[in-house]
């Protein structure tokens, strides 16, 4: 049946063509341009087949990679955790077996504050991209904004990446509402602009320089030559490290005052007052620490 069908369909086209000549010759001059097309195409396939096979190769290779990576390293940071303890003790052992022990209790209380002052560096840095990511979803709500909480949420996990971060939240946002509205893109950016102004100018120094102990103006300062230095790593790690820098050389300037015995009337401005402040923030750390000391306790007692 199949080689009679076939000599059937070959008799209808000869027909055809003899019956419609007009429409063989637009059929074949059809093809004949289908052929001019494809030509470019198929040569082109076979010139880059190769670099386009390598690349799609190579992207797979790096994205299996990338994900080995991080399964890697979320493990190894399973196993840090879990034997933290363990860790610290070999580390002070090692410590105080190759450095005199005066030596070592200094290295020691660097290595401690390094740690607290790079753990609230990371909460208030945290704490700050919450914040801010909150503050829009409640002012575009407020201006009848589209994609309110997906931008929110992108803005809030932006914001950890310092000034760069703002400038993809800017552009991702703006080409999202654009499609919407040209118009509600244009206040999306003004608003964007003046909360990010805000935020980098009053709220960030505040909440990162108290979380690690360093003034706003200092934090201002610190992203700025961290940026300009390394780029955004620099900004990323120059804060906690100026931090550290900072408290170590105040514990060397109030050792230094009380050797000497200078009275605070000397260097400040207003002695009862930051004699006041003084008192006041030694009792938060003091109620601070009584609460770390509980809550270890009630640990210890659980266990």
């Amino acid at each position: 049946q199949i080689p009679e069908g076939i000599e059937k369909l070959s008799k209808w086209l000869v027909n055809a063509t003899a019956k419609y000549p007009k429409v063989a010759e637009k059929i074949q001059e059809y093809s004949k341009n289908w052929e001019k097309a494809l030509t470019p195409a198929l040569n082109y396939l076979s010139e880059q087949g190769g670099s386009i096979i390598s690349n799609g190769f190579g992207l797979i290779t790096g994205v299996v990679s990338s994900v080995t990576s991080f399964l890697i390293s979320f493990i190894f940071s399973l196993y840090l955790l879990s034997g933290k303890e363990r860790l610290s003790r070999q580390g002070r052992q090692i410590v105080y077996s190759f450095l005199p022990i005066d030596k070592a209790e200094k290295f020691l209380h660097i290595v401690r504050l390094a740690n607290r002052t790079f753990s609230n560096f990371i909460s208030g840095q945290c704490l700050d991209a919450f914040m801010l990511g909150c503050e829009f979803i409640i002012v575009m709500s407020i201006a009848g904004m589209p994609y309110v909480l997906l931008l929110g949420v992108m803005i809030m996990v932006l914001a950890l990446i310092p000034i760069l971060g703002a400038f993809i939240g800017l552009g991702i946002g703006t080409l999202l509402i654009l499609l919407v509205s040209p118009i509600k893109a244009l206040i999306f950016a003004i608003i964007f602009t003046i909360l990010q102004q805000v935020d980098a100018n009053l709220v960030y120094p505040h909440i990162v320089g108290s979380s690690v102990g360093l003034p706003g103006m200092w934090v201002l300062m610190s992203v700025t030559v961290g940026g300009s230095l390394f780029g955004l790593p620099g900004m990323l790690m120059l804060i906690p490290v100026a931090s550290v820098l900072y408290a170590l050389f105040r514990e060397h300037v109030t050792k230094k005052l009380a050797e000497k015995n200078v009275p605070s009337d000397k260097y400040m401005l207003n002695p009862v007052l930051e004699e006041q402040e003084s008192v006041l923030s030694k009792e938060i750390k003091l109620r601070r620490k009584n609460k770390n000391t509980n809550k270890d306790e009630n640990k210890n007692e659980y266990k």
